[in-house]
């Protein structure tokens, strides 16, 4: 009964927000579960080449509201709590796509960092106009690769 009311809740969150947060947050699912599907599928660099030629294929109109930066990456957060294995490459993958389509620059960096048991841990963000707009505080833990030799 616990679970219902949860569920029933988080709903009534959802319909209770402005009609253009409800739309962020529906496309960002879709693209959260595309990419969760295309990581899946796909080795890396086929995902990136394929994401590559997205991006220049048919960009939308260029980029006019800054502000548009900051609702699609708190669309992506908020809606990765919600999809399954949404880590943080698949959020990292989605809103570079999303704000590259809408005209934004979007930067994605994959780094690695040791764990206290010296074991390999990896970290994807991203970044526009200089700013980490996906990734978070985490990111300065990582060390980043230079470059991604995959195309």
């Amino acid at each position: 009964m616990v679970l219902l009311s949860g569920t029933v809740s988080k709903l009534r969150k959802f319909i209770l927000l402005p009609s253009v947060e409800r739309r962020l947050l529906v496309k960002a699912a879709g693209l959260l579960l595309v990419m969760r599907l295309a990581l899946s599928l796909l080795d890396f660099s086929s995902l990136m080449r394929l994401l590559e030629r997205l991006h220049h294929s048919r960009s939308e109109v260029l980029a006019t509201d800054p502000l548009l930066v900051e609702k699609i990456a708190w669309a992506v957060q908020a809606a990765a709590r919600h999809v399954p294995r949404a880590t943080c490459l698949t959020q990292a993958l989605a809103a570079q796509t999303w704000l590259k389509r809408r005209g934004f620059p979007a930067d994605l960096h994959i780094g690695v960092a040791r764990d206290s048991r010296k074991q390999f841990q990896a970290h994807a963000w991203v970044v526009s106009d200089g700013k980490v707009i996906i990734g978070g505080a985490e990111h300065e833990n990582y060390v980043a690769f230079d470059r991604l030799d995959i195309f």
